[in-house]
């Protein structure tokens, strides 16, 4: 959007010029978070925080549903003791499949379920290898 200023305009013309672009910009904001298809906080689906208790895995592979329902996977290697799997949304039963190797590679060192609820009070669901039902 272009808006060309006169010289010598009144004030009070330019504060409604900048009042209606700052308008035009929130409202170009706002469509792109709406129209993102991410889940808002709590609401529908969490993000997974994995706990590797057993210290067995050095990836996982998490297979279950997304927030729109679609049954989706996504393998994420675990470098350290928690893992916060961040961008991804999962909501009921997901199976999650330990491996030695990173990038899901290796023996497979574990497998078990997990139940993610579709809401909460926050984001975040913590996922141990220790509590998961085998």
């Amino acid at each position: 959007m272009h808006i060309q200023l006169t010289q010598g305009e009144p004030p009070m013309k330019l504060k409604s010029k900048a009042a209606k672009i700052t308008a035009v910009a929130a409202l170009g904001i706002g469509a792109t978070i709406l129209g993102s298809g991410t889940a808002f906080a709590g609401s529908n689906g969490q993000q997974i925080m994995f706990q590797d208790d057993l210290h067995v895995a050095n990836s996982i592979e998490l297979i279950g549903y997304n927030q729109a329902g679609v049954q989706v996977s996504h393998c994420v290697n675990t470098p350290g003791y928690q893992t916060w799997v961040g961008g991804y949304w999962w909501g009921g039963w997901v199976s999650v499949y330990a491996h030695a190797g990173s990038n899901c590679t290796g023996n497979q060192t574990d497998a078990f379920t997990a139940y993610i609820p579709f809401s909460q009070s926050g984001d975040w669901t913590t996922v141990s290898d220790t509590t998961g039902t085998s």
